[in-house]
């Protein structure tokens, strides 16, 4: 569900620079006529359809546009839903997270007699947080990628003097479940040490 919400707002997004495009491609038209009009041969027919095909396009860039922001704002709805309700990071499997440990493990199991059972439970929770960070480095590419794009609309619809919704802030969702699995007090933390 999370990545069919980020590819539709990238889509709409794709749409909405395409459709942006045409739009000023039309206003310089629109622009050149209005030069033109000023010459002795002036076409006031020539001036009016450009003009409205312009504007006609402005209109349908801010249609999309807003189409676009309301892709974005479901995306951050599901990128905050998987990491606060549904604990998106506690789905990383064992096997991935162990991946990264790598020959970390049997290094354990030889000093296990040698250190105190809460030190050694702390640096592999420290470990695990820090294999989980990696694990989850493409989604955070991902938010950060999506938060960029999500600036750039807000920006155009301000621009434009577009009415819109908030948007949820999705770095923040990222930010709280990765202090939350580094926690060994928390639940996802304690897994994390157990694994």
């Amino acid at each position: 569900y999370l990545v069919e919400a980020l590819l539709r707002c990238h889509e709409k997004h794709s749409t909405y620079v395409m459709l942006h495009s045409k739009a000023l491609h039309q206003m310089d038209a629109a622009v050149a006529a209005a030069q033109n009009f000023t010459k002795c041969d002036a076409d006031t027919q020539a001036l009016q359809q450009a003009w409205q095909l312009a504007v006609r396009a402005e209109e349908r860039s801010a249609e999309v546009l807003i189409e676009a922001w309301a892709a974005t704002v479901a995306g951050a709805d599901s990128i905050a839903m998987v990491l606060q309700d549904e604990q998106l990071l506690s789905f990383f499997g064992d096997e991935q997270l162990l991946s990264f440990l790598g020959d970390w493990a049997k290094d354990v199991e030889v000093e296990v007699t040698c250190q105190n059972a809460t030190v050694l439970a702390l640096q592999s929770q420290a470990l695990a947080a820090s294999a989980l960070d990696r694990t989850a480095w493409e989604l955070m590419q991902e938010v950060v990628t999506f938060q960029a794009l999500a600036l750039y609309q807000q920006q155009q619809l301000k621009k434009k003097r577009l009415q819109h919704v908030a948007l949820t802030d999705t770095w923040e969702a990222l930010k709280t479940a990765l202090l939350t699995a580094a926690d060994p007090g928390q639940p996802l933390g304690q897994r994390l040490a157990a694994s």
